[in-house]
């Protein structure tokens, strides 16, 4: 791929911000290990009521019950069958 920039140039621009990104790193490590979302829906405000999250989460829950109804199927969806924890991750993914 044909780049309009120097590379000695790139490499110098980043040398120059290593230390920043560093202690941007450091101040915000991001999301912690926690539950994290799985799913982002993206439209206008005007789209959104106060009970579209609990609407989508049955219309999710419904969807896991018609095609994984219980977590053996779960685990051949996602393709972890043979994983320990199976019937927590099932449960987890419920909540």
């Amino acid at each position: 791929m044909k780049t309009s920039l120097d590379p000695s140039a790139v490499a110098e621009a980043n040398d120059a911000l290593k230390s920043a990104n560093l202690a941007f790193a450091k101040a915000h490590p991001g999301e912690g290990e926690g539950r994290q979302p799985v799913h982002t829906v993206y439209g206008g405000a005007q789209l959104f009521a106060a009970d579209s999250v609990p609407k989508l989460g049955a219309i999710a829950l419904r969807a896991m019950d018609t095609y994984a109804p219980d977590a053996e199927s779960l685990g051949r969806a996602v393709g972890i069958s043979s994983h320990p924890a199976l019937s927590t991750i099932d449960a987890r993914v419920r909540e």
